[in-house]
């Protein structure tokens, strides 16, 4: 501190003008060019300054006595005091000159005093006795006010250089103030001979002022103060959520430490009047509302940097053998648009003043959250109001209604005003419409929201139709668009999937909870945020949104029964709405251990699955499908001494085909409607190719209709393939009725005679045939009458295959050695009728199709060109060369067709069934596609059958895909023998049951091959061709039709 007086140095306009009014008292001053030179600033007094209209900018003076000149700023000047750091240290600020530009400021320590050392951050010691008292006597007096400063001399010494001088404030130096009120000392020069009259009269006038304060016992001489009331005892770091607890929603008086963004303080919390002062500093983040983030100044990731090359430099030097990387040096970000104007504005008006802080809500990471009021009301609705900050709804649902109202309607006026972050802002419905000026996060984020939800908006009806897992739903919303959506803010146990092989603790019991309290129930769906997906894996932006069905949070159910966690979020992310209620919540959950929080964990059911279907050609497999057969039995006798089970369906294949589980017999279940079938939603076989455009919607309207609900289950058989014929019921409507009734199913006669409903389906069938709904849409009950005339006749041809009959057949096309397709005498005259309703179709005549018509999908049937002549096709698959692999129907051929040899064809040529039936030689396997014998297999068959006259064949039986298992006979001579015999075809090690049974044929084969191999010949001529394990079978093989 410098002990003699130092001069001020104001500039003025003109050098002989006299020294501004705002300078008076009996002290000379020296005249030089635009300067006035005043020898003793604290002999100055000044009177009330005039407006302030910008920073003062003084001339440097030469090095003066006791210390040099300041390094940068003004050596003079007025501007209002922003911050009192302690006692004897202020923040002084001016306006800035120019919009953009930073505003000038000085920091200020008072010469000529000592002032009690308060303590300053984490690692600031703690406080002398009155620091506290005589730090808030300063704040309450200059805080806000202008003043006007002269800087003495600057000292160097320390980590950050200080300036000295003196601040006036009504004309009255602060350091005569502070002294007279007994809240600083007077610093007297080390050689003080203790002769007051050598002192400079600024002294001499504090010293004075010293001896009244003690006279009075004032500040620092107060005698018999306990020491917890005149030492501050801060705690900086307490048990947050204690506290929280302890204070929530009651108001705290406070003090604003630090503004470190516009809506993120750091606060004093003051102790009561004429209590201890015990007090407590909390980052709080303001409710309601949020501003953008100010990021770290160079200068701090400057000193990060410095501490952690440091911090290394130790490690090496205690461990020279590690390897530790130097750090990552950082270069400050640059802040986005109004984020240093919000934090300006929140400092001008709260930095270091007296605050109420209610404390309202505290996320996962303890962060505190709430509001803050001032003199002149809620600081969160001033930023909200001139757009320095977005409406926050998670953290104002934290609050009153009518805070709420009042953000809602700030919002709104800073967006109709364009003000800050809303300057470009265009209302929602103007974006969705594509304007490409919208910058709103909040307006992208509901039409998004709109755009994936077809909801019109942030908040729509809907209706839950399936549950995901236990946070996760598909929403349908009133247009029957559905999308995913999963519970803001929660997370519940995980399902078992390809990615998790066990299900978590609980993940079962969540799931259930949920579709109990969702599933099939009318819902209002709150986006409260929507994740962008990963475009690199092709994913959809993920909506998070609050789900409640009558008065009750979903979410929050399941939080309270411990079957989801609240997730913790990152200050300043999206979250739920009811977020602090979460929370909550969870915390109860978490005291009375449920759930999740219990220590003790279901007990694992272990489900009798019977819906499992095995590879049959496979060992195991075949073993594990027998097993699963005798459960199945067992099951079914159960079932069937039950009038009705309660089940939940769990999956819908098709519309008459379901998987369902019954809790009662903790089985899983496949389901075939009893008395109906729907059409596929994909292409069926070789020999059954047609598909029905009506698949799919059978499919959604059963999903619709019992996707995830509790059924009422009828057994009434059980099939061949394990599958259980019954009827589903819910609410007493029965689903196949309603399939019926909308024209999405037909009836079947083998099911529809066995079950009690079958009249009613008869009805409901007849109703929609009449109202020419849907698959019905082109009903003709001549061409239906004729249809069933004609299955009749074929239902005639094929109910002798019982082994003892042959057949009249023509070869029409070779698969392989003992596959191939034929024409009987029947099957010849249905093709000679196709082929004329072909010829009458004019086809060539017709525009030739384009690659992106409509009809072209894979199952289709349509009439294709080969050798320049026109046949009924299906389409299987569509080619690179943009051409379509066929199936020719009524030959049994394959082959691929260019687009424009393809045409649609009329439902009458459609309806007809394939002309070319499969046939296999009974037992037998061609040799593998990759042998050598394989071509001329099949040529050895072409040659003594294909287009033959007079073949004969003996059909042992028809399987399940309508294939004829056949031993061909040319006059007495068997093909079958004769094709073993020369080695082209072979014996499969497990034959169909039906063809063992035909001992005598089975035996003649059996010699054929021993001779083929023992002589080497075809398919023996190295060894044995290959496995049998593979394709001895076709499917369903060895049951009889």
């Amino acid at each position: 501190q410098p002990q003699q007086p130092h001069p001020v140095i104001v500039q003025v306009s003109d050098a002989n003008a006299p020294p501004p009014q705002w300078l008076t008292g009996g002290s000379k001053y020296q005249r030089s060019a635009g300067v006035h030179v005043f020898p003793d600033a604290a002999a100055v007094a000044v009177a009330q300054p005039q407006p302030i209209a910008g920073a003062a900018v003084a001339e440097q003076p030469t090095a003066a006595a006791g210390g040099a000149p300041s390094s940068s700023g003004p050596r003079a000047g007025w501007g209002i005091v922003y911050e009192v750091r302690s006692a004897d240290t202020v923040r002084i600020v001016g306006n800035p000159t120019s919009p953009n530009a930073p505003a000038p400021e000085k920091v200020v320590t008072l010469s000529g005093i000592v002032a009690p050392r308060i303590a300053l951050g984490r690692s600031g010691g703690s406080d002398e006795p009155f620091a506290f008292a005589a730090r808030e006597f300063l704040r309450r007096l200059a805080l806000g006010k202008p003043v006007q400063f002269s800087i003495h001399n600057t000292s160097t010494t320390g980590r950050n250089p200080r300036e000295y001088g003196d601040v006036l404030l009504d004309g009255t130096p602060l350091q005569n103030t502070l002294v007279q009120n007994g809240f600083a000392t007077v610093r007297l020069p080390q050689n003080f001979s203790g002769d007051t009259d050598d002192l400079h009269e600024s002294r001499q006038i504090l010293l004075r002022l010293q001896e009244e304060a003690k006279t009075n016992k004032l500040g620092l001489w107060q005698e018999n103060i306990p020491t917890t009331h005149s030492v501050r005892t801060l705690q900086h770091a307490p048990n947050q959520k204690q506290f929280f607890n302890r204070f929530r929603n009651k108001p705290l008086r406070a003090v604003v430490d630090q503004v470190r963004d516009g809506t993120t303080l750091k606060v004093e919390v003051l102790a009561p009047e004429g209590q201890p002062l015990n007090h407590t500093m909390l980052t709080v983040h303001l409710s309601g509302a949020a501003a953008r983030r100010v990021p770290l100044p160079q200068s701090i990731l400057d000193q990060q940097y410095q501490r952690d090359v440091e911090d290394r430099k130790r490690r090496l030097a205690d461990r020279p053998e590690l390897e530790i990387p130097m750090p990552e040096k950082k270069t400050a970000e640059q802040p986005k648009p109004f984020a240093i104007d919000a934090k300006r504005f929140t400092e001008k008006r709260l930095l270091q003043r007296d605050v109420t802080v209610v404390l309202e809500g505290m996320d996962k990471f303890e962060n505190l959250f709430g509001r803050v009021m001032f003199e002149k009301g809620d600081i969160s609705v001033l930023l909200v109001s001139n757009g320095l900050a977005k409406g926050v709804e998670w953290s104002a649902a934290l609050t009153t209604e009518k805070r709420q109202k009042a953000l809602k309607d700030a919002e709104q006026q800073a967006k109709m005003g364009r003000r800050g972050v809303w300057r470009n802002w265009q209302p929602v419905g103007a974006a969705a419409n594509g304007a490409s000026n919208v910058k709103d996060a909040e307006a992208e984020m509901a039409v998004a929201a709109a755009a994936a939800g077809g909801a019109g908006g942030r908040e729509f009806q809907g209706k839950v139709t399936q549950v995901v897992n236990g946070d996760t739903v598909m929403v349908q919303d009133a247009s029957g668009t559905e999308i995913r959506v999963q519970l803001a803010s929660i997370k519940a146990p995980r399902m078992a999937s390809k990615f998790q092989k066990e299900s978590d603790a609980y993940a079962i019991e969540a799931k259930e909870m949920l579709r109990k309290s969702v599933i099939g129930r009318k819902s209002t769906i709150s986006i409260d945020y929507v994740r962008p997906g990963n475009p690199e894996y092709n994913e959809d932006d993920r909506a998070f949104a609050t789900i409640t069905v009558g008065k009750s949070n979903v979410a929050l159910d399941m939080v309270k029964n411990g079957m989801a966690s609240v997730i913790r979020h990152p200050p300043g992310e999206a979250r739920s709405i009811a977020y602090q209620q979460l929370v909550d919540a969870e915390q109860e959950a978490m005291k009375a251990k449920k759930g999740i929080h219990s220590k003790v964990k279901p007990a694992r059911r272990e489900i009798v699955d019977l819906s499992q279907r095995f590879n049959k050609d496979d060992p195991e497999g075949k073993t594990a499908a027998s097993q699963l057969s005798k459960k199945a039995k067992q099951f079914f006798e159960f079932f069937r001494k039950e009038k009705a089970l309660e089940g939940v369906v769990e999956y819908v294949f098709s519309g008459s085909r379901l998987k369902v589980f019954v809790p009662a017999h903790n089985c899983m279940l496949i389901v075939n409607l009893a008395g109906i079938k729907c059409p596929s939603a994909k292409p069926g076989g070789d020999v059954d190719p047609t598909i029905d455009e009506f698949g799919t919607a059978a499919l959604k309207y059963a999903k619709s209709f019992c996707l995830q609900r509790d059924i009422t289950l009828q057994i009434e058989a059980l099939d061949r393939h394990d599958n259980f014929i019954g009827t589903v019921l819910l609410h007493r409507q029965n689903l196949a009725v309603h399939l019926l009734q909308n024209g999405l199913a037909e009836t079947v006669s083998f099911s529809l005679k066995n079950t009690p409903w079958r009249d009613t389906l008869t009805a409901a069938e007849t109703q929609a045939k009449n109202a020419r709904l849907n698959r019905w849409k082109n009903y003709d009950p001549e061409a239906e009458a004729a249809a069933a005339a004609a299955a009749a006749a074929a239902a005639a041809e094929e109910k002798e295959f019982d082994g003892s009959a042959t057949l009249g057949l023509t070869v029409c096309d070779i698969s392989d050695a003992a596959n191939f397709y034929v024409h009987t005498e029947h099957d010849q005259q249905a093709l000679e009728t196709i082929t004329k309703q072909l010829a009458e179709l004019n086809l060539d005549n017709e525009t030739a199709t384009n690659e992106t018509a409509a009809w072209l999908q894979k199952g289709a049937l349509a009439a294709g060109k080969f050798y320049g002549e026109w046949f009924r096709c299906q389409l299987q698959h569509r080619t690179a060369e943009s051409g379509w692999s066929v199936f020719f129907l009524d030959y049994g051929n394959r082959d691929v067709l260019n687009v424009e040899d393809l045409r649609p064809i009329p439902e009458s040529l459609q309806r007809p069934q394939p002309a070319a039936k499969a046939c296999t030689l009974a037992g037998l396997r061609a040799p593998p596609k990759y042998h050598e014998s394989f071509g001329p297999a099949g040529q050895a068959l072409s040659v003594r059958a294909m287009d033959q006259k007079g073949l004969m064949a003996r059909v042992f039986f028809q399987d399940r895909e309508k294939k004829l298992h056949v031993e061909l006979l040319d006059g007495d001579v068997s093909l079958n023998v004769d094709l073993v015999q020369e080695g082209f075809v072979r014996k499969m090690r497990k034959a169909p049951r039906s063809v063992e049974a035909r001992k005598e044929y089975w035996e003649a084969v059996g010699h054929a091959q021993k001779a083929a191999h023992d002589a080497h010949r075809g398919m023996w001529a190295m060894g044995d061709p290959g496995s049998d394990e593979e394709g001895e079978m076709s499917p369903g093989g060895g049951r009889r039709r």
